[in-house]
């Protein structure tokens, strides 16, 4: 009976390492997508506020026609620094959804406010 009980728990330990092993590199490759995501929102962050903080009534416009207010530049920042700790902790989806809440702070859709020009103009 002792036997069977080694057996079975040499067995079971034996068939676990090949899943766990296959694993690994889907982690890695989900940690590596998350760092880049990170990266990539927080260089367009750089170029938005020159990496400092910004009053929050302060405005920016953009090369192509964006208006952003200094307080959403600077809580994406917060998102960003959280987005950059749930990867590292390993919590790939919940650091999607901080990046994915900057992404729409830095890149907001239009509003369908449309200004009424001149014709000609």
């Amino acid at each position: 009976m002792q036997r069977s009980a080694y057996g079975l728990i040499v067995l079971l330990t034996l068939t676990a390492i090949p899943l766990s092993a296959g694993a690994a590199p889907a982690q890695a490759d989900r940690q590596a997508n998350c760092v880049a995501s990170v990266e990539a929102v927080r260089a367009e962050w750089r170029d938005l506020s020159h990496s400092s903080s910004l009053k929050a009534s302060q405005r920016i416009a953009t090369a192509d026609g964006r208006w952003l207010a200094g307080s959403q530049i600077n809580y994406a920042e917060i998102l960003i620094d959280r987005a950059d700790n749930a990867c590292g902790a390993g919590n790939v989806k919940q650091a999607r959804g901080y990046v994915d809440e900057a992404n729409m702070l830095l890149n907001p859709a239009p509003s369908g406010i449309m200004l009424a020009t001149r014709p000609g103009n």
